[in-house]
Parts: structure tokens; C-alpha cells; sequence
């Protein structure tokens, strides 16, 4: 068995102040706002299926040769980010052209093994988190942007198909090369389709191509995931061949790949990528950065539930803002990246700590999340927001009456805010 993992920490580094998380053997959920470092956990943990991290420094000032950076250390008696320690390491980079190797902590694997986490600066831009006993694990990272898949008609079959994971080196080569380019003479979804038209031939043959049954199994398994993962709405039925396009046959219409949704098409790369992951069956990580992009709420509830039935041998690890997808799994362990107040280097500073969720916690309503975990304090939208803060400006608790919260009753009503009567009443004591 290959390992997985376990826990990863980091201390005083960039935003984070103590990052303590312990992986579920299932499934981890990482939440918090917008810039509380979510991300750059997936992508630290990504490094071990080859996606390098590259890290930017932060502009310092300027030196005798040029630009200062900072690493993003903090609270540390050998750090002392001013203007003085700046011009020391300046010189010992000049003097001694080495870099500044620093622990920020550490991850832990399933199989006892443990690497630090260490970065090598040099005072540049650039820098790199380094992993140096990092475990062979098998997985893949699935980014929260799916690029632009434009129509290509279908030029080239592949015709040596007995190694699905050697085609799938097809693309994951597009993918990287769209991501880092932006640009790709041809799309993931056209790869995909070259693999499925490939299926379809040479595993059921025919009188003149000689059947392969195993083909025929991956062809067969792959219809039943899209079965399990496509939206019972539309009602999957079938993949249909009609050259030189696949046809993705539904009760409610067909449709070429090509023409799907931003949400079915995401659904289907999902599935394509678990799906060449799991040929071997072993176990494998999968590092999915806001899987609720292009998802309709109803299928952000069950996503997660889905992915965990269809692929039992994979650990996922989900970054999502999403309090449906927060919500979703109870067997699961759920953190919030939360900001706190500190005192560094004499000064004010805010900086994320991890926090691990109870089930009462993650088990609350879309709202109850929306303001306890993501710290959206209203989930009412701002036009009612406003409006319930006219309409209860007027009113005075101490006077309140039948007669006055029957009009307030009917103020609300008329401006289609009845369902908040708590919310204004709540609004009328506390301002009182």
C-alpha cells in the first residue's frame, strides 16, 4: 500500500501563525476566507505529484545591489526583518553565494515516515518550499479553474490503448501546458474524447478489429461513473459514438462533450481523472481546490458523497468556500483557517491558526456556516439588508404594542421581507 497523509504543521511563516491539521483517511475539508491560505496548503502537498511550488517574496526595501525581499519568516530571535538584517544577509548572499535554509515545519505520511517542510531563500523573488524526505505518494491535483475547452474535431485515434495511464500522460501534459502557457493546440476535453472513441473500438470490436475485454471493462466502468457523478436531473444514459464526435446520450437530450456545461464539463474531467488514477487499484490522493466552481448547490451536497462511493481506495483533500460542500460528508474531518491577533516584533499583526470542527459545527444550516465558519456575519442579501434597516429605524422597543408590530408585520410584508420579522425585531431591542 502507498502511503498517504497524515498531518502537516506549519509555524510562522507567511499568514500562517500555527498550522496543525490531521488528515482524515477519507476526506479533509480546509475552509476560511479569501487569502487565509488554503491554497497554499494544497499546493505544498501537490509537490508530491510533481506540480512544483513557487513562491513569491515579498518586496523589502532596497539594498546596495538592488531590490530586498522577505521570506515571510516571523517570530523568530534569528529573523529580524529590518532594514539592518537585510543589508547582513545581503552581504553574506554576495560574500558566500549561499542560501538561507529555514524549517517553517513538518508532514507526517501514513507510513510513519516524516519530512520537514523547508524553504531555501536567496533573497530573490523566487523561492521554493523544499520537502527533502518526501514519500512516493500516487495522486493528482485538480485546480479550482478549468480552462477554455474550444471544439476540435477528432483527427487521430490512438491505436496502442493496453496502457490507459500511458495515454493519460497525454494529458496531463496539455493541462500543465494550458496552465502555465494559458494556451494549448488542443484541449483536455479532446484528449478525453481520442481515449473514449478509442475504448469504444477496440474493446468491443468488431468483425474486423479483434475484441479486448479489458478495454472493454475500463469502457464499461467509466460509463457507469459518469452514471454516478452526472446530475440525476439530466438523466445519464449512454456514451455514443458519432464519428468525429462522442455524443453523451441523456433522457433529456443529447449533446457532444464538446457542448456541456461549465458544470458537466468539470463533472466529466473530474470523473476521467479519478477514474485513469484508480486503474491499478491501489490507494491515491486526490487535492481538489474548490470543487463548488460551476456547480449548481444541489450538486455541491453531493459531490463529495459521490466521489467518496465510486473511489473507496482514494484519500481526497478539498479546499472549498462552499458551506454545502462544508457540510456534506459527517464521517470527515472539516478546518477552518481562522485569523487571530498578534503581537510580532513589537507591532499589531493578524495571522491564521487551524481549527478543527465539531460535528455540531459543520453540521449546521448553509447560513449557521456561512457566519460561524466563514465569517460572513449576514446571509441575507444587502438590498433586504438595507431595507430592513429602514423599516426598523422608526420603531422603539419600549413602545412596542400590538398595534405597532402588526404595522411592523406589515411593513415587512410589503417589502417582501415577512420571513425576517425575528431578524427586525431582534434589530429594534439591541439597537434600543
Amino acid at each position: 500500500m502507498t502511503p498517504t497523509f497524515s498531518s502537516i504543521k506549519i509555524n510562522n511563516w507567511r499568514q500562517f501563525s500555527k498550522i496543525d491539521i490531521n488528515f482524515h483517511e477519507k476526506l479533509t475539508i480546509i475552509t476560511g476566507v479569501n487569502g487565509s491560505g488554503k491554497s497554499t496548503i494544497l499546493r505544498i502537498l501537490s509537490q508530491h505529484f510533481g506540480i512544483e511550488n513557487v513562491v513569491l517574496a515579498t518586496p523589502g526595501g532596497e539594498g546596495s545591489a538592488g531590490p530586498l525581499f522577505l521570506s515571510g519568516l516571523f517570530g523568530r530571535p534569528d529573523v529580524n526583518q529590518n532594514s539592518m538584517k537585510w543589508e547582513e544577509e545581503e552581504r553574506e548572499i554576495e560574500e558566500e553565494n549561499q542560501e538561507d535554509v529555514e524549517e517553517i515545519g513538518n508532514i507526517l505520511y501514513s507510513n510513519g515516515q516524516t519530512s520537514a517542510l523547508a524553504i531555501r531563500f536567496d533573497g530573490t523573488l523566487s523561492y521554493h518550499v523544499d520537502i527533502p524526505s518526501r514519500q512516493n505518494i500516487r495522486g493528482l491535483f485538480i485546480g479550482s479553474h478549468w480552462p477554455l475547452s474550444p471544439y476540435r474535431r477528432i483527427s487521430h485515434i490512438p491505436t496502442d490503448f493496453s496502457n490507459i495511464e500511458q495515454h493519460n500522460g497525454k494529458y496531463k501534459q496539455v493541462l500543465q501546458t494550458k496552465y502555465i502557457h494559458g494556451q494549448s493546440d488542443i484541449s483536455t476535453i479532446y484528449v478525453i474524447k481520442e481515449a473514449i472513441i478509442a475504448m469504444a473500438i477496440f474493446g468491443s470490436g468488431n468483425e474486423h478489429v479483434q475484441p479486448d475485454p479489458m478495454i472493454e471493462a475500463h469502457f464499461k466502468e467509466f460509463k457507469e461513473i459518469l452514471r454516478k457523478i452526472l446530475p440525476t436531473s439530466i438523466g445519464f444514459q449512454d456514451i455514443s459514438i458519432r464519428m468525429p464526435d462522442v455524443v453523451i446520450v441523456t433522457k433529456s437530450g443529447d449533446f457532444i462533450v464538446d457542448a456541456a456545461s461549465g458544470g458537466l464539463t468539470t463533472l466529466i474531467e473530474l470523473a476521467w481523472q479519478m477514474f485513469v488514477a484508480s486503474r491499478d487499484g491501489t490507494n491515491f490522493v486526490v487535492i481538489v481546490d474548490e470543487p463548488e466552481n460551476h456547480l449548481h448547490p444541489a450538486m455541491q451536497r453531493t459531490i463529495l458523497t459521490s466521489l467518496l462511493d465510486i473511489f473507496p481506495e482514494a484519500q481526497f483533500i478539498v479546499a472549498t468556500h462552499s458551506p454545502f460542500i462544508v457540510s456534506s460528508v459527517k464521517n470527515s474531518s472539516v478546518y477552518v483557517l481562522d485569523y487571530e491577533e498578534k503581537i510580532v516584533d513589537g507591532k499589531p499583526a493578524r495571522y491564521v491558526n487551524s481549527l478543527l470542527l465539531n460535528n455540531f459545527a459543520k453540521g449546521g444550516t448553509a447560513s449557521e456556516i456561512l457566519r460561524t465558519v466563514l465569517g460572513v456575519p449576514v446571509t441575507m442579501p444587502l438590498w433586504a439588508e438595507n431595507e430592513l434597516e429602514v423599516i426598523t429605524r422608526n420603531f422603539d422597543a419600549r413602545q412596542l404594542d400590538d398595534a405597532l408590530i402588526a404595522e411592523l408585520r406589515s411593513r415587512l410584508q410589503h417589502a417582501g421581507l415577512s420571513e425576517f420579522y425575528p431578524e427586525a425585531l431582534s434589530r429594534i431591542v439591541t439597537a434600543r
